[in-house]
């Protein structure tokens, strides 16, 4: 028996192509979004992130008097972003 594909697979594969050796884990964020309200009509939530690098965190840290992240890394999580939600919505 082949197992169900999960949108959270092809959210791994995006991040493969896009941002290579980057390990794909589950995370709890202390942060609020609305994806409770979401979730509670029963739409499946995924939150994506962060989008820069290990340098631009060490740079231009979270909410600190610098926080931002360079142009690069911008355009590099927009292509993430954009692949990503054709991924699964191709997997539905």
């Amino acid at each position: 028996m082949q197992r169900e594909k999960w949108p959270v697979d092809a959210l791994e594969q995006v991040s493969k192509r896009v941002f290579p050796g980057a390990t794909v884990l589950p995370t709890m964020s202390t942060g609020a979004t609305d994806m409770a309200q979401l979730r509670a009509k029963g739409v499946r939530c995924y939150g994506i992130g962060p989008a820069r690098t290990e340098q631009d965190s060490t740079n231009y840290g979270a909410h600190g008097d610098v926080e931002r992240i360079p142009e690069a890394s911008l355009y590099q999580f927009v292509e993430f972003a954009w692949n990503a939600v054709t991924a699964v919505a191709v997997s539905k």
